[in-house]
């Protein structure tokens, strides 16, 4: 973005690519798993609210946490005119998404290290190991 400020020369798509195909790995790992986990793990008689708690966690929340999160990094979005109007390439460069991108960074940074940590890792074994125990979906 600066190099298009400074010199206004124009930014390779292919920049994103990595980006989009990460997230969409972690799209596909994630959901799926998740879907399985709300499924196997809930007795019988409980697995519609699993599969509807599943996706309230899956697709509200993060919706939620998002809308909070831009209107808190919103002054970072404002352009060179003083709007978070952000249409043309212009008033992308000359706002400060950068530092929302690092604020993001850090919170999917925080995720993996969270989920590394040994108390969280026995306690996803202990569900998985209950779940084992007392799910018997019949046949």
């Amino acid at each position: 973005h600066s190099t298009y400020h400074a010199t206004g020369e124009k930014i390779c798509v292919l920049w994103q690519a990595p980006s989009y195909i990460l997230i969409g790995w972690g799209e596909i790992f994630a959901v799926s798993a998740a879907y399985e986990v709300a499924f196997t793990a809930s007795s019988p008689d409980k697995k519609v609210l699993a599969s509807a708690t599943n996706i309230f966690c899956v697709g509200g929340l993060p919706n939620v946490f998002c809308i909070f999160l831009y209107h808190s990094c919103s002054r970072w979005f404002e352009n060179q005119r003083g709007t978070t109007e952000i249409s043309h390439i212009d008033d992308y460069a000359t706002a400060n998404i950068a530092k929302y991108f690092c604020v993001l960074l850090c919170i999917m940074l925080s995720g993996v290290v969270i989920n590394t940590l040994p108390a969280v890792r026995d306690f996803v074994t202990s569900v998985e190991d209950r779940a084992i125990d007392l799910v018997k979906t019949p046949v």
